[in-house]
C-alpha cells in the first residue's frame, strides 16, 4: 500500500499507469501555457499582424495571406512565402516572404529598367503584372509610340470618344467605362486581321445561301398573295337561283369589266435603298451584336456608331417604323433578307422583334457612311 501511494504522488506515475493500460496521454512538457494540447492544424494569423488590413473574403494562415481560390486565372492561393519553381530559382527569391521582394529583382532588365530611373527621381509610377513576356511587350510598345506622338495623340480626348456627353471623366468608374469601351473597339478593329480557317469559310457560304432563300420564299409569297388578273370570258352558265329574279332577256349577257388592280405600294421597295451596296462590307458579320433585345442593340450602337450620328439614328429608326406599320400585311418588306445581307446570323433574327430589326438596320446605315 505504501509503495503505491508513493508512486502516485511522483511526476510520470499517470504516464506510466496509462502506458501500462495501452494509452498514452501527452506529456505535461508539451502543454501550453493553459493546459491545453498544441494543435499541429493551427493555422491562425501570426501574432501582431494586423488582419483588418486584408479584404474580409480572404481566409487568412499561418502560410497563406489567403487559401481562397477564387481571384484571377488560374485561380491560385496567395502563400505568404514564394513557392520554390524553376522561374523563382533562377532569380534567386524562391522561400522568400512575398512582402520583401526587391522591384529591382522583378522589373525587365533589371537596373537598367527606364521605370526605377523615374522612381529615382521621386517620379509617379504604376505596376502592372502581366502573365507573359509578350503582353509586357504589346502594351509597353503601344504606350510608348503613343508618347513619342503624344504633340498629335492625346489619349484623355480618345476617351472622349468612347463616354457620353454629360459624364465626367474626372470620375474613376466613368474613365474605366470609357477604357473598356476603347480596348472593345481596339479588339475588334484587331480580329480582321485574325486568318480565317475553312470552317468559318462554310459558315459563311451557309449564310449566304440563307439569305438567298429567304429572298426567293419572299418572291413566291407575294406572287402568290398578289396572283395576275385573269381576262373574264362571258358567261355560259345555265340559269340559277341567281338568274330566278332577274328579268327575262334574249340578249346575251354583257361580261362584267375587270376591276383596275391598284398599283404596287412604293413603301416595300422603299427599304431597298437600305440593302448593303456590293463595296462595303457585311459589318455585323465582322462585329456583331452580342444579343437581340434593344439593350444589346443599344450597346452595340454606342460602340459602333459615332457619337454624333447617333440621334439621326433615332430619327430614321422611327420613321422606318411608321413607314412600315402603314404597309399592308402583303406588302411589307422582308426585313430578314436586307439584314441577312448585312451579316446578321439567323439566330438574332429569329429572336429580335420587328423593332428591333428596324433599328438595326437604321444603325448599320451610318456605320458604313464612316
Amino acid at each position: 500500500m505504501g509503495r503505491d501511494s508513493r508512486s502516485r504522488s511522483r511526476p510520470g506515475a499517470q504516464y506510466r499507469r496509462h502506458h501500462h493500460s495501452g494509452r498514452r496521454s501527452p506529456s505535461p512538457r508539451r502543454r501550453d501555457s493553459r493546459g491545453r494540447a498544441p494543435n499541429r492544424r493551427d493555422h491562425r494569423v501570426p501574432q501582431g499582424e494586423d488582419a483588418s488590413q486584408y479584404p474580409r473574403t480572404w481566409q487568412s494562415t499561418s502560410s497563406h495571406y489567403d487559401t481562397n481560390k477564387e481571384y484571377g486565372l488560374p485561380f491560385l492561393p496567395f502563400p505568404r512565402m514564394i513557392e520554390s519553381t524553376q522561374w523563382s530559382r533562377k532569380h534567386q527569391i524562391a522561400r522568400l516572404p512575398v512582402d520583401q521582394i526587391r522591384v529591382v529583382d522583378m522589373v525587365p532588365n533589371g537596373i537598367q529598367n527606364y521605370g526605377l530611373r523615374l522612381v529615382a527621381n521621386g517620379r509617379y509610377v504604376a505596376f502592372e503584372m502581366f502573365r507573359t513576356r509578350l503582353d509586357a511587350l504589346i502594351a509597353s510598345t503601344l504606350f510608348k509610340e503613343l508618347y513619342r506622338q503624344k504633340d498629335s495623340f492625346d489619349v484623355c480626348k480618345v476617351l472622349g470618344h468612347f463616354s457620353s456627353s454629360d459624364s465626367d471623366l474626372n470620375e474613376w468608374t466613368v474613365k474605366q467605362e470609357a477604357v473598356q469601351a476603347m480596348c472593345d473597339n481596339i479588339v475588334t478593329h484587331l480580329k480582321q486581321f485574325m486568318p480565317q480557317d475553312s470552317d468559318q469559310a462554310l459558315l459563311n457560304q451557309i449564310e449566304e445561301l440563307r439569305r438567298q432563300n429567304a429572298e426567293l420564299t419572299a418572291q413566291c409569297k407575294s406572287q402568290t398573295e398578289n396572283p395576275p388578273n385573269p381576262p373574264s370570258a362571258p358567261s355560259t352558265k345555265a340559269a340559277g337561283i341567281g338568274s330566278f329574279f332577274a328579268p327575262s332577256s334574249s340578249a346575251p349577257p354583257t361580261p362584267a369589266k375587270a376591276a383596275p388592280s391598284a398599283p404596287p405600294s412604293s413603301k416595300p421597295r422603299a427599304f431597298e435603298q437600305f440593302r448593303r451596296p456590293e463595296d462595303k462590307p457585311a459589318a455585323f458579320g465582322t462585329q456583331p451584336p452580342e444579343g437581340y433585345g434593344k439593350a444589346k442593340i443599344d450597346a452595340w450602337i454606342r460602340k459602333f456608331v459615332p457619337k454624333a450620328k447617333q440621334s439621326e439614328v433615332d430619327t430614321l429608326c422611327r420613321d422606318m417604323i411608321d413607314e412600315y406599320k402603314a404597309c399592308e400585311v402583303g406588302d411589307q418588306p422582308n426585313l430578314e433578307s436586307i439584314l441577312t445581307d448585312w451579316g446578321l446570323t439567323s439566330q438574332i433574327l429569329s429572336k429580335a422583334s420587328i423593332e428591333n430589326q428596324i433599328r438595326l438596320l437604321a444603325a448599320v446605315q451610318h456605320v458604313k457612311n464612316q
